[in-house]
């Protein structure tokens, strides 16, 4: 993950990865992002928190689909390595 996106390759069986490419442009290391199988297909699809929501995008194997927002919750998430207590 960059400030441009998420950037995968994919395992080749032969003790490396492939060149790889962006997935994801839509989501990048400034959101909160996390990888959890969301629908259930045994890939790792992605989602982020954003000011409308929880965004995800599941992964069809090769990328990334289209974007859809999979929850309106909102989190007001405070990323600072300060103790606030």
């Amino acid at each position: 993950m960059d400030d441009k996106g998420v950037w995968c390759g994919l395992n080749t069986k032969n003790n490396g990865f492939d060149s790889g490419k962006y997935w994801s442009n839509n989501a990048n290391v400034e959101h909160a992002l996390r990888f959890i199988d969301i629908n259930q297909d045994k890939l790792a699809d992605l989602c982020w928190f954003d000011d409308s929501g929880v965004q995800c995008q599941n992964n069809t194997g090769n990328e990334f689909d289209a974007q859809y927002q999979h929850s309106t919750l909102i989190f007001d998430l405070e990323l600072s390595g300060e103790n606030n207590t």
